[in-house]
């Protein structure tokens, strides 16, 4: 006995024997309404159709071809609940499984919907971090000799560019074409070219040289024993001091016109012409100053001890607190629109505990990108998709992506 196939959709598919133009059935079963609820079955032969079995609530027929578990077809794409993502065969959740983590190709820890990454392990006291658009630059080893590193961007190992005769490399910049970073406990601003060479040497007798920055002409860095700010042309010359009798400066920024600076012996945020001239107090008070960075309006910087991230106009003014009740804030960094800066923990998980953070340049929530590492996050570096850093005493270089 033959039973009736579902003909409204057969018409559609093209499967019935009659239908004319506007799909109403012709020929022998013309009698059936069209509108009618019809059950399919099978033919004598168990076949539906002309060309088999027909689901007609399958993904295939949507357009989506099978779909993970769990997940649906909508608008001709497989869609998993709330808050996870079709990773392969599977739905992944975007906050905490590393399949569903930095668009299905975490190959570290999700945390937070971020995908940390460790690229690199035993770094002996990994410092200072750089990065441009294909690699990573770093140094590391507080006894001599000292290292400068370089690795690619996305992920490889570590080649090793210079060492010879350097104590405790420091903090580190890079611009199209060469390296530049100083030396602590040597003294010493060195510069060498990206793709390795013989490092040269631009200025010594720095005593402490730390901060670093560079324009397009000069570089700039801070002498901390020597209490000096000073400034170089990029190809070697005689340093200038633009500002000296500091009491303990650190940081260094600069930009079109000025550079700015931070002192953690007396707690002051300063300016001073890039072609000389009286310094500016734009902020007292700070407990025990550190990271810094300036862009078209503002200057940024961390206060340590006071646990803030903070900023005021670059004419001066009133300064802001951005962020408050962080542990120990120490490097700092900006991108567009954000700030980001690390905090290295105190008290019995000194340098345990540290975490990754960011908040809008205009205030807000603070977020934290990486928590809970077990680590003493140092130095920071963004691009234009992730954060990175050095761990101190964990001897490793992370990354965090999305930023």
């Amino acid at each position: 006995m033959r039973r009736v196939v579902g003909w409204v959709l057969a018409c559609a598919l093209g499967l019935a024997p009659a239908c004319d133009s506007s799909g109403t059935l012709v020929g022998g079963d013309a009698g059936i309404d069209a509108g009618a609820h019809i059950e399919a079955g099978p033919y004598d032969d168990g076949s539906v159709g002309r060309d088999g079995p027909v689901d007609v609530g399958s993904d295939e027929d949507a357009g989506c071809g099978p779909c993970p578990a769990g997940a649906s077809c909508q608008a001709g794409a497989c869609e998993c609940p709330a808050g996870q993502v079709v990773c392969g065969n599977a739905c992944a959740d975007e906050q905490t499984d590393a399949g569903g983590c930095g668009g299905c190709a975490c190959a570290g820890v999700c945390s937070a919907g971020r995908c940390v990454v460790t690229l690199q392990t035993g770094q002996t006291e990994p410092y200072g971090i750089a990065v441009d658009s294909t690699s990573i630059y770093w140094t590391a080893n507080y006894n001599s000799p000292g290292v400068v590193m370089k690795m690619p961007l996305g992920g490889g190992p570590g080649t090793l560019l210079a060492s010879e005769g350097m104590v405790w490399p420091h903090h580190i910049v890079v611009d199209a074409t060469s390296i530049y970073w100083t030396t602590v406990l040597g003294n010493t601003v060195m510069k060498m070219p990206l793709d390795g060479g013989t490092p040269v040497t631009l200025a010594t007798h720095q005593m402490e040289a730390h901060g670093i920055a560079i324009d397009q002409t000069n570089v700039y860095w801070t002498a901390i024993d020597s209490g000096t700010v000073m400034m170089l042309p990029l190809g070697g010359g005689t340093p200038v001091a633009l500002a000296s009798n500091q009491n303990q400066p650190m940081q260094v920024a600069v930009d079109a016109t000025s550079v700015y600076w931070t002192t953690q012996g007396d707690g002051f945020v300063k300016k001073a012409p890039l072609a000389g001239g009286p310094e500016t107090v734009l902020a007292a008070q700070q407990n025990y100053p550190d990271g810094i960075a300036v862009d078209a309006t503002s200057v940024y910087w961390v206060s340590v001890y006071n646990g803030t991230v903070m900023k005021v106009p670059i004419e001066g003014g009133t300064p802001v607190t951005l962020s408050a009740s962080n542990t120990a804030p120490y490097s700092l960094v900006l991108d567009h629109g954000n700030v980001y800066w690390a905090t290295y923990g105190l008290g019995d998980a000194a340098f345990e505990n540290g975490t990754i953070m960011k908040v809008s340049i205009d205030g807000g929530e603070t977020t934290t990108i990486a928590s809970d590492c077990d680590c003493d996050p140092y130095n920071l570096a963004v691009d234009d998709t992730s954060v990175y850093w050095t761990n101190y005493a964990g001897g490793t270089l992370m990354k965090a992506t999305p930023k």
